[in-house]
């Protein structure tokens, strides 16, 4: 018991100082998210050259929270594989590779493909729901490509879904 008081009369001698330690957060507010965003963007067949780097979404100044990418496949006839990045100070860093079927969301009976499940992404943290998600810091960009060609007429859609703090 001495010790515990001693530790605490030690502890408000250096706060008298101005010198005590941080257990905390700098500062006692939350972060709080402030705006919903949804990021969109188009591969467009004879616009757009396989391997062409777009951006989905950009943080916001204090950084952002990214519920979800998905993909949108206008072409029928093909496949095409999809490499998402993270690009941050210069640096472009593979997030994901997910494949994307023929039709997918544009086909009866083929769902879109959502990028943040824990088949394509194995590991990510979940939210109180049980989903997925991941942050950017400010100055980050989400990016991404697909690799083969388009069939005439068609386009890849990708989104994603987040909100800036």
């Amino acid at each position: 018991m001495l010790r515990l008081a001693r530790l605490f009369a030690a502890l408000l001698a250096l706060e008298c100082l101005g010198l005590a330690p941080a257990f905390a957060a700098v500062t006692p507010t939350p972060a709080m998210l402030q705006t919903a965003k949804l990021g969109l963007q188009n591969f467009v067949q004879g616009t757009d050259a396989p391997a062409a780097v777009k951006t989905i979404y950009t943080a916001g100044s204090n950084g952002s929270l990214i519920f979800s990418i998905t993909a949108v496949n206008g072409d029928t006839v093909n496949s095409h594989a999809i490499y998402c990045y993270i690009f941050r100070s210069s640096v472009q860093y593979v997030f994901v590779t997910f494949n994307l079927p023929a039709g997918s969301g544009s086909a009866p009976g083929v769902p879109q493909v959502s990028a943040l499940t824990p088949t394509i992404m194995p590991g990510m943290p979940l939210n109180a729901d049980g989903n997925e998600f991941f942050y950017l810091q400010s100055g980050d960009t989400l990016q991404c490509t697909y690799t083969s060609a388009l069939a005439t007429g068609t386009n890849i859609t990708l989104y994603s879904v987040g909100a800036d703090f």
